[in-house]
């Protein structure tokens, strides 16, 4: 029901069912709760935030998904440098995620220096912090980060092919996006470097899933993407057209 409500953009509803579940002691909530009720607090008042803060402190156990997910609320590095188990790679990646999405350079170079020492050669955490410092118009520091990859021999991944289909998806993904530019799509690009706009956006995760099920699936069937991210702005803007020209 907090998913539900959460992703319909109820945030006041979603909230007053994790109350709901307080008030009433059963089920209480856990780290699946708070994966769930985070995307609802992001735009909410403070004493909203406030109390999901202290759900989460009272909660009996905080394995790493709970830490994980608390990554998402404003105070984000404060919760991960008071974490009782060392940060691991997937933490310190999803708060560099989170940074670009809300430009926050300082704590970004916070994680991305973490990451670095973890898995010096990801590639994708060094195009996150690049796009960072582009989405801030920081093209020296881009270049800089280039040069640092160069240096080690890194290359940027163009997209996951380790799925069995993928070649199909990446024909249908193809065929899709060549009928949204003919309904005059125009990818939003503005947090992306130049020369990797299109191409980093066609790979987001939520078009290669919209494409895997159109392949496996008859017409007309219906389909829901979920994921425990904020969707971008383009890849919103693709599920609009897709689903308009596939009704």
């Amino acid at each position: 029901m907090i998913a539900g409500f959460a992703h319909g953009g109820l945030l006041d509803r979603a909230i007053e069912v994790c109350k709901e579940m307080v008030t009433v002691g059963r089920p209480k909530p856990d780290a699946g709760t708070m994966a769930t009720i985070l995307p609802a607090t992001e735009n909410t008042a403070s004493e909203n935030i406030t109390f999901i803060k202290k759900v989460f402190d009272d909660m009996p156990k905080k394995g790493l998904i709970s830490w994980n997910a608390m990554i998402c609320v404003e105070e984000a590095y404060g919760f991960i440098i008071r974490m009782p188990v060392e940060p691991y790679e997937r933490v310190w990646g999803a708060l560099l995620g989170a940074c670009q999405v809300h430009s926050d350079m300082e704590i970004g170079l916070i994680a991305a220096d973490n990451l670095f020492k973890l898995v010096p050669t990801q590639s994708g955490y060094y195009v996150l912090l690049s796009n960072i410092y582009a989405k801030a118009g920081r093209w020296g520091e881009v270049m800089s980060v280039r040069r640092v990859m160069l240096s080690k021999g890194i290359k940027k991944v163009p997209g996951d092919t380790s799925h069995p289909q993928s070649e199909k998806i990446y024909e249908k993904l193809e065929a899709l996006f060549g009928r949204m530019k003919d309904l005059g799509s125009v990818a939003a690009t503005d947090d992306v470097e130049e020369e990797d706009k299109e191409g980093h956006l066609s790979v987001h995760s939520e078009k290669l899933a919209i494409a895997f099920v159109l392949i496996n699936t008859r017409p007309g069937t219906p389909i829901r993407i979920a994921m425990n991210l904020r969707m971008c702005g383009d890849c919103h803007h693709a599920a609009k057209l897709i689903s308009i020209d596939h009704h």
